[in-house]
């Protein structure tokens, strides 16, 4: 199933760059047809547990790369079918399950985030437990954001680099009564 998703967004133009991926989706939603999280990697299976894209929708899961070393050039693609426009985005940076997975896995510093209409922006996220504002410089009705990793904070035990979740907020805009004090 994962494979034929590949294929059909590829032969659909919604691959953007050749590489191969392994996609998981979600939806439908209130603001979209389907979001296909891609990952360029993912570590392998312990002890039954999987560190693949499936877990940036789950509570107390991550996908953890699973290149060598620290995950630099990895990355995570948002493909969105049928989605409504979107300027934020929030990502639980690191492996979320507890405080020591927090600190063990390796986390992102530095984010590059590029999009099918050739957007591309660089952003620091801190280092913390919990989801955290992503701000992408404009609003647009993305087919995909890829997230890459370019720079990372370190784990304390392993070399692997994990993301508890992330995705787009379709309910966030510059014009809602709430933003810039309105």
């Amino acid at each position: 199933m994962r494979l034929a998703i590949v294929a059909a967004m590829v032969a659909a133009g919604l691959a953007g760059p050749a590489r191969a991926e392994t996609c998981d989706t979600f939806g439908p939603g209130q603001y979209y047809d389907a979001i296909h999280f891609c990952v360029s990697s993912e570590l392998a299976a312990k002890d039954g547990r999987r560190y693949g894209p499936e877990n940036l929708n789950r509570d107390g899961a991550a996908w953890c790369e699973g290149a060598k070393g620290d995950g630099i050039g990895q990355s995570i693609t948002l493909r969105v079918d049928g989605g409504s426009p979107f300027k934020r985005l929030w990502i639980a940076n690191g492996y979320g399950k507890s405080d020591k997975a927090f600190r063990d896995n390796g986390r992102i510093a530095r984010l590059k985030i590029t999009t099918d209409t050739g957007l591309a922006t660089t952003v620091r996220l801190l280092d913390q437990a919990g989801e955290q504002p992503i701000m992408l410089p404009r609003e647009g009705p993305w087919r995909w954001v890829r997230l890459t990793i370019a720079e990372v904070y370190r784990g304390a035990r392993y070399a692997d680099t994990c993301v508890s979740a992330v995705h787009a907020d379709f309910e966030f805009s510059d014009n809602a009564p709430w933003a810039a004090g309105k």
